[in-house]
């Protein structure tokens, strides 16, 4: 493949090239007309068209939609900003004939089995594990993992680059505003209530704004800015636990303010992680059952603090050891590291484009 002139240069790491080609590996070669796609269709509802799932093919370096009036217009927004991000990776690449699926669902689409999905499903996640010992990935989907909408959607490159205005942008520009000597030790999360399966069977949402209620965790300023009492899920575990109160909201700005960010899963996964990994604060991160396609770049007491590891409350641990807040200083250290935009999701295009490219060498 050939690339502009003006093209970043901004090489996709090793973890993630191999990811693409494991994920890749379930999808045998083989050519697939529009009438066997369509009985395809029919008897898996996996890859019927819907809001959040649509037929693309690219050809003569053009990108079409296959079955825009499958489903009633607008479709997700996502769908529409990945549709964009492939307009641009066509600009920057020759790219042979080609048909894929784009699945902007919180959830993968492959799951348990590839068989009977024609052509590769482009997903924003899956469920993944990561063996200590030897770094080798296991999953029980068959999704190609891809960055998601929410790349562009999120603003995260302009963010990336400084042009987005009101907001810091890199983690320079972060310390320069919020200089780490003068930042909260505290561990700070806003959001809204999103829960969905979680480690453990407890959902981190409602878990640790509870840890925060209790006073179990004097150094977690959690709060959701959506609440149903009836909605809680430890409520439901125990009953005579009192509802929590609504925090009010804060703009994005306001994590400026403290030395430790909270990263918490939503109904799989949450692309705030992006977000939170362009500041000069200090990352602790759930242990996701779900995972981005940029993940597998990142390594747990590097990149960011793990907790909801060997329990749904050891937040409260983590908080507590004096090593780990030395190892957030260590993480702190990194920050030169993740200026470089191989090691956070500013090479979303690149993954994109490696995707598709590495489709058609496959079919």
């Amino acid at each position: 493949m050939s690339a502009s002139p003006s093209r970043p240069n901004c090489p996709l790491p090793p973890a993630l090239i191999a990811g693409l080609k494991s994920d890749l590996a379930a999808f045998k070669p083989r050519s697939i007309t529009r009438e066997a796609f369509k009985a395809a269709q029919q008897n898996d509802h996996r890859i019927r068209e819907n809001d959040i799932t649509a037929m693309f093919g690219i050809y003569n370096n053009t990108l079409h939609w296959l079955q825009p009036d499958a489903h009633p217009r607008p479709r997700n927004p996502q769908l529409y900003a990945l549709a964009d991000d492939l307009r641009a990776i066509l600009g920057m690449h020759r790219v042979p004939d080609v048909e894929f699926m784009l699945n902007v669902d919180d959830y993968p689409k492959a799951q348990g089995k590839a068989h009977g999905v024609p052509v590769p499903l482009f997903s924003f996640t899956k469920r993944e594990t990561r063996d200590a010992s030897t770094g080798r990935t296991s999953s029980l989907d068959f999704d190609v993992l891809v960055p998601s909408g929410a790349f562009r959607m999120g603003y995260y490159d302009a963010r990336l680059m400084g042009r987005l205005p009101g907001l810091p942008g890199p983690p320079a520009a972060w310390e320069a505003k919020f200089p780490w000597e003068a930042k909260l030790a505290k561990a700070y999360f806003r959001g809204t209530p999103y829960c969905g399966i979680h480690r453990f069977g407890r959902c981190s949402r409602y878990v640790l704004p509870r840890l925060a209620h209790e006073g179990r965790a004097p150094l977690l300023d959690v709060g959701l800015v959506e609440y149903e009492p009836s909605h809680d899920s430890e409520r439901h575990l125990n009953r005579s636990l009192a509802p929590l109160t609504k925090a009010p909201r804060e703009p994005p700005e306001a994590m400026g303010r403290y030395k430790w960010l909270l990263h918490l899963d939503g109904h799989s996964y949450s692309a705030r992680l992006q977000n939170l990994l362009l500041t000069n604060a200090a990352v602790l991160k759930q242990q996701s059952m779900y995972v981005e396609y940029y993940y597998r770049a990142l390594q747990p007491w590097e990149h960011y603090i793990p907790f909801y590891v060997t329990a749904h409350d050891d937040i409260v641990e983590v908080l507590q050891n004096r090593h780990t807040m030395q190892q957030c200083l260590g993480v702190i250290g990194m920050l030169p590291i993740r200026q470089q935009c191989r090691l956070v999701a500013s090479a979303a295009v690149d993954g994109l484009s490696f995707a598709v490219t590495t489709i058609c060498n496959v079919f």
